[in-house]
C-alpha cells in the first residue's frame, strides 16, 4: 500500500546524484556497483585504451541506471575468446540504459565448437528497460552457431526496447534480428537499417527483419533493408572488404 501524503511529511528526501564517466575506467568502474546512477560526460573511445582494456569482457548483472546522455562509446571489441556464452555490453539488464550510441564488431568466424547463447550490442538478455540507443558498424556481428539468438540490441528481450535502432550488418543461423534476436517483451518504435543473412530463414516468422523469434509485442517498428539466406554460400571476406571501405 502506497503511504498518503501526511505519512511521509517531514521524511527525509534522498536524492541521487549521477556519477560521470569520462573515460575508459570510469566505465569499468560500474563492475563496482551494479545499482548505481552513471551519465556519459562525452565520447568514451576504446581505440586510446591501454593493452589491458582493448578486448572488453562485458558488465555482468546490471539493475542501475546507465544514460549515454547522447554520447558514444566507440571501437568496443569483445573477447570473444572467453568460455562465455552470453555477450553485450552488459549480459543481463534489469535496470535503465537510454540515450547511448555505441560503435562495436562481434564476430564468431570460425568458431563452430563454440557454445553461444545471446548476443546483443547493449545487452546479451535484456529484463529491463533499453531507449534511445543505437548500434554502429566497425563491421558486423557473425554469430552462425546453431540456436543462437542474436540482435542489434539485445539478444534476449523479455523487458522494453524502445526507440532504438541498428546500424550493423548481422550474420545469423536462424534467430537473429535487427533489434533482437528472441522477443519474449516489447519492441517499440525502432528500427532495423542494415542486412540480415541468415543460415535459415523462416518467413513465417512475424516481424522478420526486426526480430529473429517472436513471442512478444512489437509496435511500430520498422526493418528497411532484406532478409537473405544461404549463410555457408555468402562470401563473408569480400563483404568486410566492402564494409571497411564505405565506413
Amino acid at each position: 500500500m502506497f503511504a498518503s501524503c501526511k505519512e511521509i511529511v517531514g521524511a527525509p528526501i534522498k536524492i541521487v546524484v549521477a556519477k560521470g564517466i569520462s573515460n575508459v575506467n570510469d566505465l569499468f568502474d560500474i563492475r563496482n556497483n551494479y545499482y548505481g546512477y552513471y551519465i556519459l560526460n562525452n565520447d568514451i573511445d576504446f581505440d586510446y585504451a591501454n593493452v589491458q582494456q582493448s578486448m572488453f569482457t562485458p558488465f555482468s548483472m546490471f539493475f542501475g541506471v546507465l544514460d549515454g546522455n547522447g554520447y558514444q562509446i566507440r571501437n568496443i571489441l569483445f573477447d570473444t575468446s572467453s568460455s562465455s556464452k552470453n555477450y553485450g555490453l552488459f549480459i543481463e539488464n534489469r535496470g535503465i540504459i537510454q540515450n547511448l550510441t555505441i560503435s562495436t564488431k562481434i564476430s564468431f568466424y570460425g568458431e563452430s565448437d563454440k557454445q553461444v547463447e545471446y548476443v546483443g550490442g547493449i545487452a546479451a538478455k535484456n529484463y529491463g528497460v533499453i531507449r534511445n540507443c543505437s548500434v554502429n558498424s566497425l563491421g558486423y556481428f557473425f554469430v552462425g552457431i546453431e540456436n543462437s539468438y542474436v540482435g542489434g540490441i539485445a539478444g534476449l528481450n523479455e523487458g522494453l526496447i524502445t526507440e532504438c535502432s541498428n546500424y550493423v550488418t548481422i550474420f545469423g543461423y536462424a534467430y537473429a534480428g535487427g533489434i533482437t534476436g528472441y522477443n519474449k517483451g516489447t519492441v517499440e518504435y525502432s528500427v532495423n537499417a542494415r542486412i540480415l543473412v541468415l543460415e535459415e530463414v523462416d518467413e513465417t516468422i512475424e516481424y522478420l527483419g526486426i526480430v529473429g523469434r517472436n513471442e512478444g509485442t512489437v509496435i511500430d517498428s520498422a526493418h528497411f533493408e532484406d532478409v537473405y539466406e544461404g549463410l555457408k554460400d555468402y562470401n563473408i571476406s569480400e563483404y568486410v572488404d566492402e564494409e571497411e571501405t564505405t565506413n
